[in-house]
């Protein structure tokens, strides 16, 4: 295990039609405040030595918490990124202040397909001026560039190759990601993905049981495994998820969940970190 990635809210102004939302849904209610939050990062960072975080959701940016929690974790040395569609990032220099990185999903180059993907009317030139001006206003902070690899929809080499072009010019860390999914018309798989990058150029440098990392000429890439839906249940697990209403879970090497919300409310330190070696425990 390596950090908390905190889903601050179910609640998303996209719709993409693959969104596994992280597992949850928007009947949860939201019974997590910032000390809450504060609160769970400092026993991580105390007692398990976990120094980063990741904000998600949903779209985190909605959340009315957001920028306390972002400043509750800079201020415990955490490290926090935050996975965005960078919609609502109108302000990113004040929005970011405290964050070490952002990965912003984009998931394609071309206008059209990014509308059939999120199946709403928001223009993906605006997404890709906002990630630009994020660059401008914080040349320091560490950007990721998502993309979602959909068979027949926008893996073709040209496609790949506008993707690494852009990530290249806003000086960002492009990020493929096979598809979780039932439907078999449209599922990736995360090898393909790599031979695909190899046909064009890259060398495969290194791997682990979620992620390969490839280079070409000084330019790095990575493809990873999403493991939502039921996919790779043999991953070994990674993350410990937090959802709103206090329930703690695992996405990798299967399924499981814990109750902890009565932990972190009674600030019962050593509750909640047993708790969580259940979940690193469970097998």
């Amino acid at each position: 295990m390596r950090e908390f990635r905190f889903v601050l809210t179910p609640f998303c102004n996209y719709k993409c039609f693959f969104c596994h939302s992280e597992c949850i849904n928007e009947g949860i209610s939201l019974q997590l405040t910032p000390s809450d939050y504060e609160f769970m990062a400092k026993v991580a960072r105390d007692q398990l030595v976990w120094t980063t975080c990741t904000l998600t959701g949903g779209e985190p940016l909605i959340s009315p918490i957001f920028k306390e929690v972002c400043e509750r974790f800079r201020r415990l040395g955490i490290a926090t990124t935050v996975v965005t569609n960078a919609s609502l990032l109108a302000r990113p220099e004040e929005l970011l202040k405290d964050i070490s990185q952002i990965n912003v999903s984009v998931h394609t180059m071309n206008p059209d397909t990014y509308k059939r993907i999120t199946q709403i009317g928001y223009p993906l030139e605006s997404i890709l001026n906002t990630i630009a001006m994020t660059r401008e206003k914080l040349p320091e902070l560490e950007i990721h560039l998502n993309y979602t690899v959909i068979k027949g929809m926008n893996d073709s080499d040209e496609e790949f190759e506008q993707f690494l072009r852009f990530a290249r010019k806003v000086r960002a860390r492009a990020k493929f990601i096979d598809l979780s999914t039932t439907d078999e018309n449209l599922k990736t798989d995360a090898r393909e993905i790599v031979k695909q990058l190899e046909a064009l150029g890259f060398k495969l440098e290194d791997e682990n049981a979620w992620q390969y990392h490839l280079v070409r000429a000084g330019e790095k890439t990575t493809v990873t495994k999403c493991p939502f839906n039921g996919k790779y249940e043999d991953l070994p697990a990674r993350d410990v998820f937090v959802d709103p209403n206090g329930m703690i879970y695992r996405s990798y090497g299967g399924y499981f969940s814990v109750d902890a919300l009565s932990e972190i409310k009674s600030r019962d330190a050593d509750g909640l970190i047993g708790k969580i070696r259940v979940l690193i425990n469970y097998s």
